[in-house]
């Protein structure tokens, strides 16, 4: 991805909206100078990931204009798209079952631009306690499970990463999709069932 300055498109975006920079720090939660600061201190130095995906849904601009890699922005309240599963359960045929923990293998591509580059066959440890889940931090990757407000069935087995304020987002070259888990308009409520621990590349039996 060509360098991006985030400072020059915040300041030229906000210039095109009639908004200044206070308010722009109050839209995304933040004390009034922050993205004042940002700009024209360089504290901090850049922007979280979290951070420019507010932005950019603040400002109305795909997040790759803000130098989030990999993300291309969602239309909001956008309808989930297929039903395919990112992973699927995956028991070895060695090994010791431990409590609260599930493992999944990739069977798509939705973390391939992740930094850890998780791809097609690599296992996955979660841990499924609901400890693990309440104490989610923003930016970790979750197993997920979608259900049909229509019908009440299990949907889909999502591998995400989750975003603060409450996205689910994929990671790939192209086609991503960004979940809100708070959107009553898609036909999928999301469930976040476990957070992840561990990877291992490919079979691992």
């Amino acid at each position: 991805m060509p360098h991006i300055d985030t400072r020059d498109v915040i300041v030229k975006r906000l210039a095109y909206l009639g908004r200044d920079m206070k308010w722009l720090s109050q839209q995304i939660g933040m004390n009034d100078t922050y993205i004042s600061q940002f700009v024209r201190k360089g504290s901090p130095m850049d922007l979280s990931m979290e951070q420019k995906l507010k932005v950019a849904d603040v400002l109305d601009l795909p997040a790759e204009e803000l130098g989030v890699e990999g993300i291309v922005r969602a239309k909001k309240n956008s309808i989930v798209s297929g039903l395919a599963d990112d992973a699927v359960p995956y028991v070895p045929k060695h090994g010791v079952i431990e409590l609260h923990r599930a493992r999944f293998r990739m069977v798509g591509n939705a973390l391939e631009q992740h930094p850890l580059r998780i791809m097609d066959g690599d296992i996955l440890t979660f841990d499924m306690s609901a400890d693990a889940v309440n104490r989610l931090q923003s930016e970790q990757i979750v197993v997920a499970q979608l259900y049909s407000r229509s019908q009440l069935l299990e949907g889909r087995t999502i591998i995400r990463q989750y975003v603060r304020p409450g996205l689910l987002i994929t990671n790939r070259a192209t086609d991503n999709e960004i979940i809100s888990l708070a959107d009553t308009r898609s036909p999928y409520e999301a469930h976040i069932k476990g957070v992840f621990r561990k990877l291992e590349r490919g079979e691992s039996d």
